[in-house]
């Protein structure tokens, strides 16, 4: 489970939520650090330029968080 699943049940403002976001911020910070300066990236950086792949990857993040954010209402 995550802090997306639990927040609205236990409250954003708990704890363990608020640990668990802060964690997956520093880990998706670390995640990026990481990719730009590996030589072999997993997902090299300059993909991120190309506006379709960059679209296409955004849409299901934004479908995600707008069913959260209507489950929560």
């Amino acid at each position: 489970m995550d802090a997306r699943s639990l927040g609205p049940t236990d409250g954003w403002g708990t704890a363990h939520i608020v640990a668990m976001l802060v964690v997956g911020v520093v880990l998706l910070a670390a995640f990026v650090y990481w990719e730009t300066v590996f030589s072999n990236p997993l997902m090299p950086p300059h993909i991120w330029k190309d506006r379709n792949f960059t679209f296409v990857s955004a849409l299901p993040v934004a479908r995600e968080v707008i069913t959260d954010v209507r489950r929560s209402s």
